[in-house]
């Protein structure tokens, strides 16, 4: 009967450092924040700081648990318990608590050999085949604070296109905050882009700068390829202009931009 409570007595020991030991980052947070976190965080990213190493998530560790308790990382406005969306930035609770455990117990590095492999970001396009690519010209933003500027490109289309894959590629991801995509059959945008000597012109994103621009497409950091099934699609009508309305981020004065892609892959029929 000794014996018996002596193996219980052991098992009850080690079963509870087994669970309670605190998570590492080889084997537990780094692929949390490579799949979460990177695509903003990374070196040229538009975040203030990289979590591509340990040695970056280490220096960063409590400012990224305090914003990650708060709610305020990954950014996600909507409310995730009201309704599920397509490629939210939500992490788990479980998420949430391996990342707490590791800060709170040191934020151990763990075995190397079993750490995800880094990822990569090039800035390359993703697009298997690419049908237009919509540049903007080159820009020097002269703006301490947040900057709306709007570029007009025309699409030069003859008859009416239909949006089936799209990226957005920024030529400086340091500074694009994020952008919306218009289309407008009219010249009113055109107009308003010739009004300046500067490339683009002023305006708030979501204000009807136009009153015929239709939205098309939204972009933020982090986001890849849009993928429509094949009989699904955005329709650009013939002869539209694009509008490439980019928000950039604060505290930037002086910085140029340039070759803002918007990447398409089309199609003239449905499927």
């Amino acid at each position: 009967m000794k014996k018996i409570y002596f193996f219980l007595f052991l098992f009850s020991v080690n079963s509870s450092i087994l669970f309670s030991q605190t998570p590492d980052w080889s084997t537990s947070i780094a692929s949390i924040i490579y799949n979460n976190c990177t695509t903003c965080h990374h070196e040229g990213g538009i975040a203030p700081f990289s979590l591509l190493t340990y040695e970056d998530a280490i220096t960063n560790g409590f400012q990224m648990q305090s914003d990650i308790n708060a709610s305020v990382m990954p950014p996600w406005p909507p409310d995730p318990d009201f309704s599920q969306l397509k490629d939210q930035r939500v992490l788990s609770d479980y998420e949430i608590s391996q990342i707490n455990d590791w800060v709170n117990g040191g934020m151990p590095l763990g075995d190397t050999t079993y750490a995800p492999q880094q990822p990569v970001y090039t800035n390359a396009s993703e697009l298997t085949f690419i049908d237009d690519s919509i540049q903007i010209p080159t820009y020097t933003i002269n703006n301490e604070g947040d900057t709306y500027r709007g570029f007009v490109i025309h699409s030069d289309y003859t008859s009416d296109k239909l949006l089936n894959e799209i990226e957005v590629i920024p030529g400086n991801p340091s500074v694009v905050h994020h952008l919306f995509v218009f289309q407008d059959t009219s010249n009113y945008s055109w107009d308003l882009d010739q009004q300046t000597l500067e490339p683009g012109f002023p305006g708030i994103s979501m204000e009807g700068f136009s009153p015929y621009a239709q939205m098309l497409f939204v972009w933020g950091p982090g986001n890849g390829v849009t993928k429509f099934p094949s009989n699904m699609g955005i329709t650009v009508p013939a002869g539209a202009d694009y509008i490439i309305s980019i928000h950039y981020a604060p505290y930037n004065d002086g910085e140029v931009d340039s070759k803002n892609s918007f990447q398409v892959c089309r199609f003239n029929t449905f499927k």
